[in-house]
């Protein structure tokens, strides 16, 4: 199955798979049919693969040095007054955040239950003026859960630096109301952002800066006081999982244990999420078992509650399950469930992106342990990653 430009990004925005290909002596024969491409373009879409490939800078590696960052340049950087404005309060602006409030919230629900996300940050973007600098907590925290709702859309949509920044920013917000107040619930905000700044690490292959985020998250949490844990374990588990390496598979295969029983333990079912979950896991099997992922995969189709990207997803890791093996029969099943699957939306830029080199896998040849590891490192690509 060539590449196709329709249901897929342009070549020119998968060149860093492109560069992984190279790194890994494919020949360059398979990869100019399966990408059809020209041989000099080819070279210099490789070229220009190597030279982007994205690297994240978190500015802590635990939660006291993340706490005990020097205030004054946060202030600066996020645009907080230096001190509370006495007539804040007199001009109404209270009654005005209250409004934008309803507002952010209006907006975040509609695109989360429709999964229009691109509008979602158009929307959200457009919010950003009214808020302005802030100086009161109400304010401050307004703002920050702005942006971490931008963060959200971003990383949802595939745009991992935009939701990185977009991260970091919120997180810093969190710190100064934090320090101002002590609130536990700040901690807890901060740690929903370090969350999303780690999963945009993972959509921007950078697994090491995401550990390093999540034991921030971890701790941040933990201070907070009781709560659902799941994605910590899960994010842990896919950064583990990006490693490729025999230990940190045994350290993933934990944390995706770990994060069923938490998410058993909430709903006592087996959910879309809990098997979104054992389809990860799945994969970290040195013969995984595509019979029990298809499985998995139908149970999600059919759920009422599973949302248009949970199916997608399904439906990129099923494939996956099976190009991992060996055999033939199982490569066209694959190739047939990609083919008769409903077309990737287009606010799902890194969905799409996966769907179109797990199509093409099979035209590759790759060897067995470099299909495995491709596989891997595809599952995590992303086209739209440098936005």
């Amino acid at each position: 199955m060539p590449w196709d430009p329709e249901s897929a990004p342009p070549v020119a925005q998968v060149q860093t798979a492109l560069a992984w290909l190279a790194d890994h002596d494919v020949p360059t024969q398979s990869v100019r049919a399966a990408f059809g491409v020209s041989p000099g373009y080819l070279r210099q879409l490789v070229f220009r693969g190597r030279r982007d490939r994205l690297r994240f800078y978190w500015p802590a590696a635990t939660l006291p040095d993340f706490l005990q960052r020097d205030s004054i340049r946060l202030i600066g950087r996020t645009g907080v007054r230096k001190g509370l404005d006495e007539r804040y309060l007199a001009t109404g602006k209270r009654s005005r955040n209250d409004k934008l409030k309803q507002r952010l919230d209006q907006i975040v629900s509609i695109h989360r239950a429709s999964g229009s996300f691109l509008d979602a940050i158009a929307e959200l973007s457009s919010l950003k003026r009214l808020v302005g600098h802030v100086g009161e907590i109400g304010h401050i925290r307004l703002k920050g859960e702005l942006l971490r709702a931008l963060a959200w859309f971003c990383t949802h949509s595939g745009q991992s630096v935009s939701a990185f920044q977009y991260a970091l920013d919120a997180a810093n917000l969190y710190q100064i109301a934090w320090h101002e107040t002590r609130c536990a619930d700040d901690l807890n905000q901060l740690a929903g952002c370090s969350l999303i700044a780690s999963n945009a690490c993972l959509l921007g292959h950078d697994p090491d800066t995401a550990l390093r985020i999540l034991d921030v998250a971890d701790k941040a949490a933990e201070a907070a006081g009781p709560g659902n844990r799941s994605d910590h374990f899960r994010q842990r588990g896919v950064a583990l999982f990006q490693k490729c390496a025999a230990d940190a598979d045994t350290a993933a295969f934990d944390a995706f244990r770990s994060c069923d029983s938490v998410l058993r333990e909430r709903t006592g079912e087996l959910s879309v999420s809990s098997r979104m979950n054992r389809l990860r896991a799945s994969l970290l099997a040195p013969n995984p078992d595509f019979e029990d992922a298809e499985k998995n995969l139908q149970a999600i189709r059919l759920s009422k509650s599973s949302s248009s990207l949970e199916k997608s997803m399904a439906i990129r890791w099923t494939c996956a399950s099976g190009l991992v093996t060996d055999s033939e029969t199982v490569h066209r099943r694959v190739a047939d469930i990609l083919s008769y699957a409903p077309p990737v939306e287009p606010g799902y830029g890194h969905q799409r992106t996966v769907r179109g080199l797990l199509a093409i896998t099979a035209e590759l040849g790759l060897p067995d342990g470099v299909r495995r590891d491709w596989i891997r490192w595809v599952l995590y690509e992303n086209a739209y990653k440098s936005a």
